[in-house]
């Protein structure tokens, strides 16, 4: 991937909301489609978050280390910032498999990107990275996403799962095992399943950064 990336995307505003430091990229201009913007709410993984030095600074740094908002080529930055309104909640520590302690923050910033920054609630999807994916999956009754999008999470499916228009799954080298268990409990009218060769964090950089990923969302 060395290469294709370039500062593009500006920095979004900083904001707490929830209690959580939360970036907001909103589009530059022009009308949200039908009924408001369509909206994606990113949860990192350990070790991610932008909770040092200045905020704008340890954004650079550590907040789009992974995710959409992570700088890529212009096309990326086109597909995105046209048509998304982007949040990246920060928690407070590196954490780990955490995020299922911060649904009222999370149900908070739905309230926020809805009022505020005219996200339409019913195309608001939950995306996210590592244990960020673990929160996507722990997170899925709090909302009646869009969309669930997790990036090679490492848990196993739970009991039971949340209803969403798609499932979005994507799984880096080594994950076939987690794979196979996500596949026999996914709807199979529902799902999109997406398979890296590379490890862990380059199957992240691949997913968040192909135009494709983002077809159906809108």
């Amino acid at each position: 991937m060395s290469g294709e990336y370039t500062d593009c995307l500006p920095d979004p505003p900083i904001g707490e909301i929830g209690g959580l430091q939360t970036f907001v990229a909103t589009p530059a201009e022009g009308r949200p489609m039908r009924d408001g913007w369509p909206g994606l709410i990113f949860l990192h993984g350990r070790g991610e978050c932008a909770n040092r030095k200045t905020m704008s600074q340890a954004f650079l740094e550590n907040g789009s280390a992974h995710g959409p908002l992570r700088r890529v080529n212009p096309d990326h930055e086109r597909c995105l910032r046209d048509r998304f309104v982007i949040a990246t909640p920060q928690l407070p520590e590196n954490g780990g498999n955490v995020w299922h302690e911060h649904g009222d923050a999370v149900r908070d910033l739905v309230a926020a990107l809805v009022q505020q920054h005219g996200v339409d609630t019913e195309r608001l999807s939950l995306c996210g990275f590592s244990f960020g994916g673990n929160g996507v999956v722990s997170l899925a009754d709090l909302h009646p996403w869009h969309a669930l999008w997790a990036v090679d999470p490492p848990m196993e499916p739970p009991a039971g799962l949340a209803t969403a228009n798609i499932w979005r799954f994507a799984f880096g080298a080594g994950a076939t095992r987690n794979r196979d268990a996500w596949l026999a409990v996914l709807p199979v009218n529902r799902r999109v399943i997406v398979e890296y060769g590379e490890e862990h964090g380059l199957a992240s950089w691949r997913d968040f950064a192909n135009p494709a990923s983002y077809e159906g969302l809108t």
